[in-house]
């Protein structure tokens, strides 16, 4: 009896036991054959870890470790609240319409063009257009392993940062505009451990909320989530025996950014196809003054993340959200955004074609908020089958999604 229920476990262990360090095998091998005289010690087999891509439970001491950092995070930096000022100059403003291959900028009925000169003085800074000013301003030796800058930073082993979503709030009746002399408070609000619902890793996630005033009081109250991440489980690279230069690998001609309005039978609003170059991303990067690896270093994020390529910016992709609702459904200008809430799902890609789209619009009900308030709900999306060439609801995955809360001027 004995022996038949050591070889079952052991057939059972066929599949996963090759992929097993050496010593970890040897270790079950001798529990195994243990069983054959004892199979009450079974119950006392320690813990093995498999690999990053397998689906197993997080150990207690991974979870213990995270809900310490996140304790310890929190002790730190409670009452730390981080101030700088800033006047919002034109240039910054400016550079990122050229950026985001928009020449005109239309403010207080009246059309700029960015190609010839910055906006006037006084001009209203668009929605979400304040996430290209107070940029970091860490020395290199301050940044983190993947280029991150470290305001709140929970320490090793969570080395890696990503953008989760967050929350935007404007006061209508103080926008923020061109020559405004601003100030940003930065404090931590909460941080949690969580485990991964892929591969039971374990992270941690931090909100971080920005307050920005002027003069005249509050303009912007934001809230961003950041996950942090350990180091990813590396696999052995393997030699490439391939003697062609690298040059015949290389593209000579790459694409350039790529922004199409189309109509849709199946919805009453246009959706709006998209595609970002690495040149464009660089100069975003460039003009947030971002250094984190994943937008500017392909070998990083192919060799570090196992990413298949450079990642587009979640900011970048909230102010297109943004630039896609007035575009669609405010361009008299009657609209005045209140809220938006949005969430970030999966990665988008350079080079990766990908659709912006409105999925519904309500009135709001809700007692704690203006008369005539609506809600956009808008959601960006790109193909499952990057071979495919159509847009079909069902070959779609998201890659963020947004609530627009907005009132009538």
């Amino acid at each position: 009896m004995a022996m038949r229920h050591g070889i079952r476990l052991a057939r059972g262990l066929t599949r996963p036991f090759l992929g097993l360090p050496c010593h970890t095998r040897l270790t079950l091998l001798s529990c195994v054959r243990a069983c054959q005289h004892e199979p009450r010690r079974l119950t006392r087999l320690p813990y093995i870890p498999l690999r990053a891509n397998s689906t197993t439970t997080t150990p207690k001491s991974d979870q213990k470790t995270a809900h310490e950092k996140a304790e310890r995070m929190m002790d730190r930096y409670r009452k730390k609240a981080i101030r700088r000022s800033q006047i919002l100059d034109a240039n910054q403003l400016q550079k990122l319409h050229i950026t985001l291959g928009r020449p005109h900028l239309i403010a207080d009925g009246a059309v700029q063009d960015m190609t010839e000169a910055p906006p006037d003085q006084g001009t209203v800074i668009p929605p979400c257009y304040h996430l290209v000013y107070f940029t970091p301003s860490d020395l290199e030796s301050d940044l983190g392993p993947d280029g991150t800058d470290q305001p709140f930073a929970p320490g090793p082993p969570f080395t890696r940062r990503m953008w989760a979503g967050g929350r935007v709030r404007w006061n209508p009746d103080n926008p923020l505009r061109v020559g405004d002399r601003v100030t940003e408070t930065t404090k931590l609000l909460h941080v949690f451990p969580k485990t991964s619902k892929h591969g039971g890793n374990t992270m941690l996630m931090a909100t971080v909320e920005k307050v920005f005033s002027t003069e005249k009081g509050l303009a912007v109250r934001e809230a961003r989530t950041w996950v942090f991440l350990e180091p990813p489980a590396l696999e052995t690279p393997t030699t490439s025996k391939s003697k062609e230069p690298r040059q015949q690998h290389l593209d000579t001609n790459p694409p350039v950014s790529r922004s199409q309005f189309e109509r849709d039978s199946s919805s009453p609003f246009p959706r709006q196809r998209l595609q970002w170059s690495e040149k464009a991303l660089f100069r975003f990067s460039a003009l947030t003054f971002n250094a984190h690896m994943i937008h500017v270093n392909p070998d990083w994020c192919r060799g570090v993340e196992g990413l298949p390529g450079l990642v587009v910016h979640g900011p970048l992709n909230l102010i297109n959200m943004m630039d896609y609702w007035r575009y669609v459904h405010d361009q008299n200008g009657k609209l005045q955004p209140l809220e938006v809430s949005y969430r970030a799902i999966a990665p988008l890609f350079v080079r990766e074609k990908s659709l912006m789209s409105t999925v519904s619009v309500g009135e709001v009900d809700d007692h704690d908020w203006r008369i005539g308030k609506s809600t956009y709900k808008i959601r960006l999306s790109k193909r499952k089958n990057e071979g495919s060439h159509s847009f079909d609801p069902e070959n779609l995955t998201t890659v963020m999604e947004g609530a627009i809360r907005v009132v009538q001027h």
